[in-house]
């Protein structure tokens, strides 16, 4: 009996979107930040919570699912104006992209 002795497609599939997961948490840790992270993976959730009621009928909206919702939906527009405004003052509010050049270099 070999390691890879009883596994199915369905398997192979599984332990390679795990680790394409893994790799993407990587990539957005290394390039954003881990805040971003865990706000996405929050979202994340909600989104397949909400998936699963509505294609498998099984997950009851409850009070506290509704409000947790809420808090995650409500930290995603909130942490989204925030990275608004740092990219505003990162690059300027000019259309090209470029910080402001009107300002007068002394």
């Amino acid at each position: 009996m070999g390691l890879w002795t009883g596994f199915t497609p369905m398997t192979y599939f599984c332990v390679t979107y795990v680790a394409c997961g893994g790799i993407l948490v990587g990539l957005v840790i290394r390039y954003l930040n881990a805040l971003l992270k865990d706000i996405t993976l929050g979202f994340s959730i909600v989104l397949a919570a909400v998936g699963s009621m509505v294609l498998f009928n099984d997950v009851e909206a409850n009070p506290m699912f509704m409000g947790g919702t809420a808090l995650v939906i409500f930290s995603v527009v909130l942490y989204g104006n925030v990275l608004k405004e740092r990219i505003n003052r990162w690059f300027g509010s000019g259309a090209s992209g470029r910080p402001d050049e009107t300002k007068k270099k002394l």
